[in-house]
């Protein structure tokens, strides 16, 4: 059996009509018995879906859950059926929005795709070319890096209106994204926010004129303070102590080690009161050791973990009454210290600081995540099987 076929250019055969109209006729037919019901069916499945991870925040945690909160689970309905209005969505679903003030008008006018291209621009973006994509992987990192920012920066317009006023960097969830400067997270934060306020001629959120790392006048001139969340200082290679005080209720401190991918490499890694001892860290007493010359290659952080004690004290969380601070330090008389804002979703675990690689040597940054879902929702972050 033999196939023939040809292309014309130029002109149209013919029959092309009457095969053009057939089709028509069919496809219409087919959205006027089907396109409806099946267009229906997927904003209901969407929002009885919102509706019920809704319910199952407010019987697990007796509350309804903040708009940052809220956004975790409902962003993509929002996107597909309210045009990324949170607070349309909660009407949708037959909630009252958790935030009563005014929302301002609609940041976005003009298509999100033509936004984020201009937030791209505006970061530094620029075409990789096939040079630059085989001869600088550092830098074709870099633009990728800023490319997911310029994408990033769509949902930070949907919870400004969604809050009535610019989220912060950790409603954002900034920490969970590569910063592609020097100061990372601490320096990309407010310029990422300078150039959404320039592009939606938004204000900004009022700013302190200290350096995130600055000591207070009468502070000890030896402690470098790691004032915000993210910000960071070089550390020495060398033993460093990371000793962590809290008031208001009992803690339990603990350290997991982390490749570059932000996992662990097995259950091992967790180093915590019945592990005390792994792979050049160490736990006790509130303190965790590292002996940064000694961790393994593959180890690429180590993260100081604080958790509540429910046993001692099931009802508390971290608020304004419990509170932590994390004290670094070295042999070399390195001396840093983090206090983060109070918390207020009903933490009971966080993230305090990292040690970190960084080219050749260490850094140390300041983190502050909590968990309001307890030690399960960290160890499901990590890799950690919390069933084993």
């Amino acid at each position: 059996m033999t196939f023939t076929s040809s292309m014309s250019h130029g002109a149209r055969r013919d029959g092309f009509e009457r095969v053009r109209n057939l089709i028509t006729r069919h496809r219409r037919a087919w959205a006027e018995q089907y396109l409806g019901a099946y267009v229906e069916g997927r904003w209901r499945s969407q929002l009885e879906e919102v509706a019920h991870q809704h319910h199952r925040f407010v019987a697990a945690k007796g509350r309804p859950p903040t708009l940052p909160q809220f956004a975790r689970f409902a962003t993509t309905a929002a996107n597909h059926w309210t045009g990324g209005d949170l607070g349309a969505l909660y009407t949708a679903i037959g909630e009252p929005t958790p935030s009563q003030q005014e929302r301002p008008t609609r940041l976005l006018t003009e298509d999100g795709y033509d936004f984020a291209r201009r937030v791209y621009q505006e970061l530094g973006g620029k075409p990789v070319d096939h040079d630059t994509w085989v001869n600088n992987p550092e830098e074709t990192q870099r633009q990728w890096q800023l490319s997911r920012l310029a994408t990033e920066s769509l949902r930070h317009l949907q919870l400004q209106e969604a809050l009535g006023q610019p989220p912060t960097a950790k409603e954002f969830g900034a920490q969970r994204l590569t910063w592609p400067w020097p100061g990372e997270e601490t320096e990309g934060w407010p310029i990422l926010e300078r150039v959404l306020a320039t592009l939606t001629r938004a204000s900004l959120a009022p700013a302190t004129t200290r350096s995130p790392t600055s000591p207070l006048p009468g502070e000890e001139s030896g402690t470098l303070q790691l004032r915000t969340r993210g910000a960071n200082a070089a550390i020495r290679t060398e033993p460093t102590t990371v000793r962590v005080t809290c008031t208001g209720a009992p803690v339990d401190v603990s350290a997991v080690l982390l490749t570059r991918n932000g996992k662990v490499r097995s259950d091992h890694d967790l180093v915590f009161y019945n592990h005390p001892s792994h792979g050049g860290v160490s736990v006790g007493g509130g303190t965790v050791t590292a002996d940064l010359g000694l961790i393994p290659d593959d180890i690429a952080t180590i993260a100081v973990i604080v958790s509540i004690d429910l046993e001692a004290q099931p009802a508390a969380v971290f608020d304004h009454h419990t509170q932590w601070q994390a004290d670094i330090t070295q042999p070399s008389r390195t001396q840093l210290a983090f206090t983060p804002d109070p918390f207020s979703s009903g933490e009971t675990v966080t993230i305090a600081v990292e040690l970190y690689r960084h080219t050749t040597g260490w850094k140390a940054r300041a983190v502050g995540q909590g968990y309001d879902t307890g030690l399960a929702g960290l160890a499901t972050d990590y890799g950690i099987d919390v069933e084993a």
